[in-house]
């Protein structure tokens, strides 16, 4: 080349499906841009270059998740996600579309059922707890009428990964005994579910080039930082998940307070673990941890404690809607 320019700084701007090069030419350019380009991450590269830095909102070559384990042809493959929360959901399909792949969501086992008969999923991520029918249950149901697809069409066995949200002793033998395959713990991490996905779906990744860690500061209110590392974006992406995470959660403090009033105690330990759930997949901890109390505390069939409790859990809720909206501005 040229030795006039042998010292400039280069931005390697392309789509999605070419980190590979970028990853093969890392002698030759100092990021990777995907288009369509954000002008404010452009503004911020070239700025940041330029003083001979990188920029924090922008990932070197050397920690993306995607270079790792971006599944080439990913459209080819049918992936179902089976679960409840609506904000999980989301979460699990946006880093599923960071890997290459597409799937499809149904909100319990009866849903994930009619969908297995009708489509043949090339995996099935399964949440545990839901309501009309269990990530167990629809399981059994799965591999009972695998059994007859497997000698009467040539049918291929459907990898099932168990997401569990408590991760309690038993709890892993049980979806094993079920039919399932394998378990991946809540909230979901981007890392351990292309891990799963790869071993199951037979698929090879790249050369590993991603180091990286989630904190877990049970103190914090809301982490930004964790969230854009576990949807593997920034907070411009995280907008749309913020919004979704708050109504979804206003409408369940209201079917939580519905059940208190009515003593429901199964409804309330079903609402607040569905809340505890979505507040750690968005890396909303203080929500996450009283949701959590108000979980355990259900099963002392003691109505002032929980009432006390809900007023608590309103209050965090609240604060945390405020601090996720700054954030999100």
């Amino acid at each position: 080349g040229d030795i006039r320019f042998k010292d400039f700084k280069m931005i390697f701007l392309s789509f999605a499906k070419d980190r590979k090069y970028f990853i093969e030419t890392n002698h030759k350019f100092e990021l990777f841009l995907p288009k369509p380009v954000k002008k404010i991450n452009l503004y911020n590269s070239v700025i940041s270059l330029a003083q001979g830095k990188i920029p924090k909102s922008i990932e070197k070559k050397t920690n993306r998740l995607e270079d790792e384990f971006f599944i080439e042809n990913g459209h080819n493959y049918r992936i179902l996600v089976v679960e409840d929360n609506i904000t999980n959901q989301k979460v699990a399909l946006r880093i599923l579309s960071k890997l290459g792949l597409k799937a499809e969501t149904v909100a319990n086992g009866s849903e994930a059922v009619n969908a297995y008969d009708n489509i043949p999923f090339d995996l099935i991520l399964m949440d545990v707890q839901m309501p009309e029918m269990d990530g167990l249950e629809a399981t059994r149901i799965i591999r009972n009428r695998e059994i007859r697809k497997l000698y009467k069409e040539r049918h291929k066995k459907v990898p099932i990964i168990a997401m569990t949200a408590d991760a309690l002793k038993g709890d892993n033998e049980k979806c094993i005994a079920s039919g399932m395959d394998d378990y991946l713990a809540k909230p979901v991490q981007p890392r351990q579910l292309a891990e799963k996905i790869m071993k199951w779906m037979d698929i090879k990744k790249h050369a590993p080039i991603f180091n990286s860690s989630f904190r877990n500061n049970s103190r914090q209110l809301f982490d930004p930082h964790e969230l854009c590392e576990r949807i593997m974006g920034d907070m411009n992406d995280a907008k749309e998940l913020i919004q979704i995470f708050n109504i979804n959660t206003k409408s369940q403090l209201n079917k939580l307070k519905d059940a208190i009033d009515d003593k429901d105690f199964n409804e309330i330990k079903r609402e607040s673990h569905s809340i505890k759930g979505a507040a750690a997949n968005m890396c909303a901890y203080r929500l996450r941890d009283k949701a959590s109390e108000m979980y355990i505390v259900a099963d002392e069939f003691n109505i002032e404690k929980i009432n006390v409790l809900f007023g608590e859990l309103e209050e965090v809720f609240h604060n945390t809607e405020a601090h996720m909206n700054r954030a999100s501005d």
